[in-house]
């Protein structure tokens, strides 16, 4: 059996960041004729924010 959870309740607490996001056809074309790039991978880093004792009751 596989636990199953409702994240409805949670969700709904969400305060939803109202910004648009551009299409990563318009970031590349932004990219064009640059010189140097730079990467960033922020994946690793995510997973290394400390949360205090409430949020972590929330996170998944």
């Amino acid at each position: 059996k596989c636990p199953v959870l409702d994240y409805r309740r949670l969700n709904a607490q969400i305060i939803k960041l109202k910004y648009p996001l551009s299409f990563m056809d318009d970031q590349l074309e932004g990219l064009s004729g640059a010189k140097l790039y730079k990467v960033l991978d922020l994946a690793h880093g995510y997973l290394q924010v400390p949360l205090s004792d409430k949020p972590k009751t929330k996170s998944a």
